[in-house]
């Protein structure tokens, strides 16, 4: 089997690149990171030092970040489904999605912002507590 998916099922990035793999169906071999797969851990640390998960081996291509793993998949293993538009703009726009869904974290969110700190509609800045304030108030969106 040519595929290999080095990854740990608590992952979320490991779960993109799975259901890519589900979506359509395409045969790999599981290559679980835990403690209990010392072997499969040891060849992930000698391939890719730096030891961020998922990563696809192709053969002796090997393919990092999940969603590049998913635009691997649509370009040398395509199935029914696709994984991306065939329009640019339209396949700019899914990115777009998808690296914000995946780099936004709650504290970006605007229902996260303490009262004090929310931006407002005319500015990005922040409002900060007055001199003397006694707490930052935090208010639930």
């Amino acid at each position: 089997m040519s595929l290999q998916l080095f990854y740990h099922p608590l992952s979320s990035y490991s779960m993109k690149a799975l259901i890519a793999l589900y979506e359509n169906g395409t045969p790999f071999e599981y290559r679980m990171l835990s403690p209990d797969h010392a072997a499969n851990c040891q060849q992930f640390g000698e391939m890719w030092p730096i030891a961020k998960f998922p990563i696809l081996l192709d053969g002796e291509r090997m393919v990092v970040e999940a969603s590049i793993v998913i635009e691997h998949l649509q370009l040398y293993y395509p199935g029914p489904v696709k994984l991306l538009p065939t329009d640019p703009k339209a396949a700019l726009e899914v990115r777009m999605m998808d690296r914000s869904s995946t780099t936004t974290s709650p504290r970006r969110s605007k229902s996260w912002w303490p009262t004090c700190c929310a931006p407002t509609a005319n500015t990005t800045r922040m409002a900060w507590p007055k001199p003397g304030a006694s707490s930052i108030r935090h208010t639930p969106g």
